[in-house]
C-alpha cells in the first residue's frame, strides 16, 4: 500500500526475478524489489544473470535484509547488494533506487512494529 502511495503508476509481477531485472535493465521498467519476507524469497541462482545484465546496462541494486557480512559492517556498506541477499531493489538510476530502499525499509519497520 505505501509503495501505491507514492506516485507508482503500475505494479506488475512478471512470476520471474530475472525477467524482471533484466526489464529493468533494458527500460521497460524502472524499479523491481522482492524477498521482502524470509520465505519464498529468490535464491542466488534468481540473481545471477539479471545482475551481471543490469549492472552492465547501469542499473543500481541495493537490498532490505539486514543480513550480516563476514568481516563485520565494514566488510560491505549497508543496503550493499550481492547474490546471497534475501532481498534486492533495482532501479533504473542510483536515486530511484535508494528513494525506493528508503520506503520499502520504513514500510516493512512500520508492519513489524
Amino acid at each position: 500500500k505505501v509503495i501505491l502511495e507514492r506516485n507508482v503508476q503500475a505494479v506488475r509481477c512478471t512470476g520471474s526475478a530475472v525477467l524482471s531485472l533484466v526489464w529493468v535493465a533494458c527500460g521497460r521498467a524502472n524499479a523491481y524489489y522482492a524477498g521482502l519476507h524470509d520465505r519464498d524469497c529468490p535464491k542466488p541462482w534468481d540473481w545471477c544473470a539479471g545482475y551481471v545484465i543490469g549492472i552492465e546496462a547501469g542499473a543500481s541494486f541495493a537490498r532490505c535484509d539486514t543480513r550480516s557480512y563476514p568481516g563485520g559492517p565494514a566488510a560491505k556498506p549497508p543496503g550493499a547488494f550481492d547474490i546471497y541477499s534475501k532481498s534486492c531493489i533495482v532501479a533504473s538510476s542510483p536515486q530511484l533506487c535508494a528513494d525506493l530502499r528508503q520506503i520499502i525499509t520504513a514500510a516493512c519497520r512500520s508492519a513489524t512494529d
